[in-house]
């Protein structure tokens, strides 16, 4: 005596909800045709469904935990796989598309008061890329390339001492052009 089929049409299981009944598998199996809440249509054999650990979503996105939710959250901090610790900080000023900021330009933008600048850098003095100490910490300024006009490397100067010691240009240490 065969047995009768249960019918699962317009039940959910997790994420899916059965649509239709599909058939036999080539195997004698019954197979429906679900929907998960992302949209997707599949078909599946009906004991993945009612079983008590069976499939409960396409394996969607939907279904994986980010962020916060995620088990493997460590508050934001990650070793990014180059030796550098990164933050999940999106509204720093100096945060890349991610929203993540990597450890010593945090640390050295708290230190100065204010956000790195464009052109600058932080150096590890010990070449140990996860020791974010601030004593450990320079902030390095990218020079210009060997090759340039005196004229230009003079004005680059001043720029420079302008930005980040303006106490010389004030004493008139420097005075190019009435600056």
């Amino acid at each position: 005596m065969a047995m009768k089929r249960l019918d699962l049409v317009g039940k959910r299981f997790g994420k899916l909800e059965v649509i239709k009944y599909a058939g036999k598998s080539k195997w004698d199996c019954t197979r429906w045709l679900v929907k998960c809440d992302c949209g997707k249509k599949y078909e599946i054999q009906g004991n993945s469904l009612v079983r008590k650990m069976g499939t409960k979503s396409c394996g969607c996105s939907t279904n994986r935990s980010r962020g916060v939710k995620h088990y493997r959250w460590k508050g934001g901090r990650s070793d990014n796989g180059n030796g550098y610790i990164s933050v999940l900080k999106p509204d720093h000023p100096n945060a890349w598309k991610n929203g993540y900021v990597g450890e010593h330009i945090i640390v050295m933008s708290e230190h100065l008061g204010r956000p790195l600048r464009k052109g600058e850098t932080v150096h590890h003095k010990n070449g140990v890329k996860n020791d974010n100490k601030i004593k450990n910490l320079e902030l390095w300024k990218k020079a210009h390339v060997p090759g340039q006009r005196l004229s230009d490397q003079i004005n680059w100067a001043i720029e420079l001492l302008k930005e980040y010691a303006p106490e010389f240009i004030n004493k008139g240490a420097l005075v190019k052009n009435g600056n």
